[in-house]
């Protein structure tokens, strides 16, 4: 009976197939970019593609946000801002460790992807994407990726965004926004992004001959 159940859900799957000052800015008063799995959350057929867990820790290993049970089964695919109102700090050019869980089912896993909002734009680009879906996938046990936190010269609050698809299906670093075709969820976590300290030259120019 379950290897024809089993069957059966495959089968519905493949049916479905630069130079400036630095400056600071405030979370803008538009929302972030939308983002949605066309499919459902993994969870809602007993598939998977659903991110269950994120870690966030600075460099020093402090543990920066965590969330847990973050699986879903319903249509509705965002999983919202977890840390709405506590945003924690992330600097530029600072390396970071995001450990994340996912899911898995039948010899299918979870296409991770982790964008981070830097230009303060409300959105996610390609070259905002520090975890990429495309060449990551993840079981349902944790997997640590150490990340670079992009340089930028423009310090302000906006987010960083985790989303997780079946691998059944494709999802790119281009993916940040919008609508996937395929199963998974997504969520944001708010953030305050810093530039680092301005250098100061430690060494006397000479003055004489």
């Amino acid at each position: 009976m379950k290897s024809t159940i089993t069957m059966f859900k495959k089968a519905l799957i493949y049916g479905a197939m630069a130079f400036g000052f630095f400056t600071t800015s405030n979370v803008q008063s538009q929302s972030i970019c939308s983002g949605a799995m066309a499919y459902g959350c993994g969870n809602r057929y007993g598939y998977c593609g659903d991110i269950d867990a994120v870690t966030v820790k600075n460099s020093q290993g402090t543990v920066l946000a965590t969330f847990s049970g973050l699986q879903c089964n319903t249509a509705t695919t965002y999983r919202g801002i977890l840390n709405q109102g506590t945003p924690f700090d992330l600097t530029a050019g600072e390396e970071i460790t995001i450990e994340i869980t996912g899911t898995e089912w039948s010899g299918y896993y979870t296409r991770p992807g982790v964008w981070m909002d830097v230009n303060l734009d409300m959105s996610y680009q390609k070259d905002e994407c520090v975890v990429n879906p495309g060449s990551n996938t993840i079981g349902s046990s944790m997997q640590s990726f150490k990340v670079k936190v992009p340089c930028f010269n423009k310090a302000g609050s906006s987010y960083m965004r985790v989303r997780g698809c079946m691998t059944a299906y494709s999802m790119t670093a281009n993916q940040g926004c919008g609508s996937v075709n395929g199963y998974g969820n997504l969520f944001d976590l708010e953030v305050n992004y810093k530039v680092g300290a301005t250098p100061v030259a430690d060494f006397i120019i000479p003055t004489g001959p």
